[in-house]
């Protein structure tokens, strides 16, 4: 019984390790509730510049509000 629980584990292994490099957030649409300081865009964050600093336009930061989210809706594959 507890060998079954393990087998769609063991399944799925082989087709995440393949994923891992992929960026799947390229293609979708990036949106947040709050801008802060009106210089940062939610599509900065999914648009493969992986550097990480916000002056080059790499990633987006929500305003400082209670509340504040981000999201991605993901690309259907093709």
């Amino acid at each position: 019984m507890n060998a079954l629980r393990f087998l769609p584990l063991v399944l799925l292994l082989p087709a995440a390790s393949l994923a891992q490099n992929v960026n799947v957030a390229l293609g979708g649409t990036a949106t947040q509730n709050t801008i802060n300081s009106g210089y940062t865009n939610p599509p900065f964050a999914i648009d493969g510049n992986r550097d990480g600093y916000w002056w080059n336009n790499s990633c987006t930061v929500t305003g400082n509000v209670q509340g504040s989210w981000w999201q991605v809706a993901l690309a259907n594959p093709s």
